[in-house]
C-alpha cells in the first residue's frame, strides 16, 4: 500500500512539472498594484464538487459582493453546487463541469468567459487542468493556495499555527485596505424558510431529532461501530430525541448494521428514516431544522455550524493541523481532535466532555441526575 502511495505521488508531481513547463506563465498584473477596487471581472474555480468546502467559501464571496459589488463573479462549478452559488450566493454567472473536465470542455467554457481580471481557487496544489484555466483565461490576477508557479501572483497565505481559512481570507481582503469584522464571517446559509417548511411537513419528526453522520467521504473520515453505538445509547437513555443516521433508510439497514448492540436494536422505535435520498438544499434544511448534529469532519459539520446547532465535529488528529484550519468556530459548535487519533479510533471516553456539553445546549435531558457513561 505505501509503494503505491509513493508511486501514485511521483506520478502526480511529474503531470505537475510537465503541465508547469508547458503552461505557467507570468501574468500581467503586479501583486504590489494590486487592489479588489481595481477589480471588475472575477472567476471562481470550484469544481471538486464539496459541498462542505463550498459552504467554507461563502463568507469570501459575501465579503466581495457586500464591499465591492461593482464586480462580476463568475463561478465554474459542478452540476450539484450550481443552484447554491446561483440561487442562494447571488452569483453573477455559472458554467458546470464535471469534477475532472478534459482539454476540449476547459477550452470551451474558459471561451465563453471573455475577460478575467482575477482568478481565484483555494487549491493548495495545482493539477494539469488547474494550469489550463489559467492559461486558457489568462488573468491579470491570480489568487491561491499554490505557491509554486508564476501565474500565481497573489498567493493566499497558507494557514498554519493555529490559524484558519477566514485568516487567509481576511489577510486577502487586507490587501485592499479593508479590515473584516466578525460578522463578515458567518456563513450564508442555502436554504430558506420555505424550504424547511416543506421538509417539515414531510419529515415531522426532524424538529426534535439528533442527526448523526458517522461517514465522510473517505474511509479515513467513518466512526468505529463501537463508538456510534455507545453515541445512540447516551441520546437514548439521556434525552427524548429521535436518531436520525445518514444514509441509513430504513429499519432493515439499521438493523443490518453489525455496530448495534441487542438493546439498541430494541429501541428502535427511536431511529427515524427519511425513506428516500436528499438534495444538497435539503440536507441543509433538514440540518437547519433538528435539534442537534453529530458528525466526521464532512460537510454536515460546517452546515451545522452555519445553521448554529449544537454540533459536535469529530476530527482526525492523524491530519492534525490540517484539521484545525477547517475546524468550527461557533460556542454552539463542540469538537474532538487529539493529535495523532484518527477517526476511527476516537473513544467514547474523548467524546465524553463534547457530548455532555451537546445535550446540555439542547435543554432536553430527561433527567438531569443521569450522567454520561
Amino acid at each position: 500500500m505505501k509503494i503505491i502511495k509513493n508511486f501514485l505521488k511521483i506520478k502526480d508531481y511529474l503531470r505537475f512539472l510537465i503541465a508547469k513547463f508547458l503552461l505557467d506563465f507570468v501574468p500581467e498584473g503586479k501583486s504590489l498594484d494590486f487592489s479588489l477596487n481595481s477589480i471588475r471581472f472575477m472567476t471562481v474555480l470550484k469544481t471538486d464538487g464539496k459541498l462542505g468546502d463550498t459552504e467554507v467559501l461563502s463568507p469570501f464571496l459575501k465579503g466581495i459582493k457586500k464591499y465591492f459589488p461593482d464586480i462580476k463573479i463568475t463561478v465554474i462549478t459542478t452540476q450539484n453546487l450550481h443552484n447554491i452559488f446561483l440561487k442562494f450566493y447571488k452569483v453573477d454567472s455559472i458554467y458546470i463541469l464535471n469534477k475532472r473536465p478534459n482539454f476540449k470542455d476547459i477550452k470551451k467554457t474558459c471561451s465563453f468567459i471573455k475577460r478575467c481580471d482575477l482568478f481565484f481557487s483555494t487549491e493548495k496544489f495545482y493539477r494539469p487542468r488547474d494550469f489550463l484555466f489559467e492559461h486558457f483565461l489568462h488573468p491579470l490576477y491570480s489568487a491561491s493556495f499554490e505557491d509554486r508557479v508564476k501565474c500565481v501572483n497573489l498567493p493566499l497565505e497558507w494557514p498554519v499555527n493555529g490559524k484558519t481559512f477566514f485568516d487567509s481570507i481576511a489577510l486577502f481582503f487586507k490587501k485592499s485596505g479593508l479590515l473584516l469584522n466578525s460578522g463578515d464571517f458567518e456563513y450564508v446559509h442555502f436554504y430558506d424558510d420555505s424550504i424547511i417548511r416543506k421538509l417539515v411537513l414531510e419529515f415531522p419528526f426532524i424538529t426534535h431529532t439528533v442527526i448523526i453522520n458517522p461517514r465522510g467521504a473517505s474511509r479515513s473520515r467513518m466512526l468505529n461501530p463501537q463508538l456510534l453505538s455507545w453515541l445512540c445509547n447516551q441520546i437514548i437513555s439521556l434525552t427524548s430525541f429521535s436518531i436520525l443516521i445518514l444514509n441509513i433508510n430504513s429499519k432493515n439497514e439499521l438493523q443490518s448494521l453489525s455496530c448495534f448492540l441487542d438493546e439498541i436494536s430494541s429501541l428502535d422505535s427511536r431511529f427515524v428514516f427519511l425513506g428516500r435520498k436528499i438534495n444538497s438544499i435539503e440536507l441543509a434544511g433538514l440540518i437547519a431544522a433538528c435539534s442537534a448534529v453529530i458528525s466526521v469532519d464532512t460537510s454536515t459539520v460546517h452546515l451545522a455550524e452555519s445553521a448554529g446547532k449544537p454540533l459536535l465535529a469529530l476530527y482526525g488528529g492523524d491530519n492534525f493541523n490540517n484539521a484545525k484550519r477547517w475546524m468550527v468556530r461557533k460556542e454552539s459548535s463542540k469538537s474532538v481532535l487529539e493529535e495523532g487519533v484518527p477517526i476511527f479510533e476516537i473513544s467514547s471516553d474523548m467524546c465524553k466532555k463534547g457530548l455532555d456539553e451537546l445535550l446540555t445546549m439542547t435543554n432536553d435531558s430527561v433527567d438531569p441526575v443521569l450522567e454520561i457513561k
